[in-house]
């Protein structure tokens, strides 16, 4: 799998002295676009021929079609003001985009910036389109708002652009397991905060395509979710953050969240969203209810924004209760009806068993995304209910994300990598991320979930 450096450069975690735009002994200029595309070694103009009329691809589908923020001029420090991308093994057999963190344009509402993508060659010229694709989200992301903490939104949309722009040929499906693996996380965490505080090797923040998957088909797409992102105050006081931008792009972000958390509990199921098409794996760490009146924790406590899923294998009428001592709202919702209920007042869930039930974690009334965000320890009674409490519901759905029509339980996946697919992706499981993290130790996180 390709590799992404940019998180770590928005993490901090890749920034030292001499830092900089690579060197340059070539380039090639679109006429078009306006963008360079430069080498450092050997002779390459003919691959950044051909890469430039991927940049103008990206333009036109993202610019000019899906709606994001052109690219700014940069400071003529490629040599001119268009966009620059350059051949370099210092991009460590990946791809980033890099930027001077300097607000191009005050008073314009945005603090957005000018920006350069970084490639290495030896990537191969079979996966330059896609490459182009999400780093030039990238760039598109830098000159909307540079401010922006959460990874999920960077690496989401430039996930899902892959796609846009490259329909069939993103990589959605592949990092969307990962997403998948780890269902109690906040939905903006992201792979490094887990790979620190659980030991998951994960691409979790690029798998948050699923998310933006799912706002698409309310009619939300990624470059409208960014604009929800925009500090328009020109700060570097990161308001509105990702959530804010949910909740303002859906009307409801609590609600959203939970029809989410419903439509991702159903996937690979007879009942999958179209949205997931082709997509078949489920939320991990499942956890069984067989017995009635007896307490079931998650195998994960969920953190605020997380969910956690029981397959609640009794049958007939039944009620479920969250059983929490902490201070924090908590919906709950059947897979099969979608019936929710939310706390306080509304529990019990009502439902008829067998089902898949979805527990939220929406949060507490203090917390904030760029400060912190905890796990909340949970468990689930279900207890009978009565007639009156059938909701009629078909008993016969598949909840298993894998097993097709056998009725059989999650698949053990044993942590598998993934593999295939082209594009950016990144996190603690990658080669050249991993010797990253390694030779610097996990510093200066800065832009992670706060412990």
């Amino acid at each position: 799998m390709v590799t992404c450096l940019t998180p770590l450069l928005l993490s901090g975690a890749l920034w030292f002295p001499g830092f900089g735009r690579p060197d340059s002994i070539g380039y090639v200029e679109d006429p078009v676009t306006g963008a360079r595309c430069h080498w450092d070694d050997g002779d390459l103009e003919d691959r950044c021929t051909t890469l430039l009329t991927y940049v103008q691809e990206a333009w036109t589908a993202q610019v000019d079609v899906w709606g994001y923020h052109a690219p700014f001029p940069d400071d003529g420090e490629g040599g001119s003001t268009g966009l620059d991308i350059y051949f370099t093994r210092d991009a460590a057999w990946g791809a980033y985009t890099a930027s001077n963190y300097e607000d191009t344009q005050p008073g314009d509402g945005y603090m957005g910036s000018w920006s350069y993508i970084v490639m290495d060659p030896r990537n191969g010229e079979r996966v330059d389109h896609t490459y182009i694709a999400h780093e030039f989200n990238h760039v598109l992301q830098y000159a909307t708002d540079f401010t922006e903490y959460s990874l999920a939104p960077w690496e989401g949309a430039a996930t899902v652009a892959e796609e846009w722009t490259y329909p069939g040929e993103g990589t959605w499906d592949s990092v969307g397991i990962d997403f998948q693996k780890a269902p109690f996380a906040n939905i903006m965490s992201d792979g490094y905060a887990l790979a620190v505080d659980h030991g998951m090797n994960l691409y979790y923040e690029y798998g948050t395509a699923l998310w933006f998957m799912y706002l698409q088909d309310q009619g939300i797409e990624p470059p409208v979710f960014w604009e929800a992102l925009v500090n328009a105050e020109e700060t570097w006081e990161n308001e509105p953050d990702a959530w804010d931008a949910w909740d303002t792009t859906t009307g409801d972000g609590p609600q959203a969240l939970i029809d989410f958390a419903l439509d991702r509990g159903r996937i690979g199921t007879a009942d999958s969203p179209g949205w997931a098409e082709g997509f078949g794996f489920g939320p991990r760490m499942v956890v069984d209810v067989e017995e009635l009146g007896v307490e079931v924790e998650p195998e994960e406590d969920p953190y605020e924004l997380g969910t956690v899923y029981f397959d609640v294998l009794l049958e007939g009428p039944l009620e479920l209760e969250v059983v929490t001592d902490v201070t924090t709202k908590w919906a709950a919702g059947s897979v099969t009806s979608g019936e929710t209920v939310t706390s306080p007042d509304d529990f019990p869930l009502r439902f008829t068993g067998p089902d898949r039930i979805a527990v939220v974690d929406l949060g507490s009334g203090n917390w904030d995304l760029d400060k912190s965000w905890k796990q909340h320890e949970m468990a689930v009674v279900v207890n009978e209910g009565t007639e009156e409490t059938d909701t009629d519901t078909d008993t016969d759905t598949d909840t298993d994300p894998d097993s097709g029509d056998t009725g059989e339980g999650p698949v053990d996946t044993g942590g598998e990598t993934n593999e295939g697919g082209c594009g950016c992706a990144s996190g603690p499981a990658s080669g050249s991320v991993g010797w990253a993290l390694g030779l610097l130790g996990l510093v200066s996180l800065r832009r992670r979930r706060c412990s």
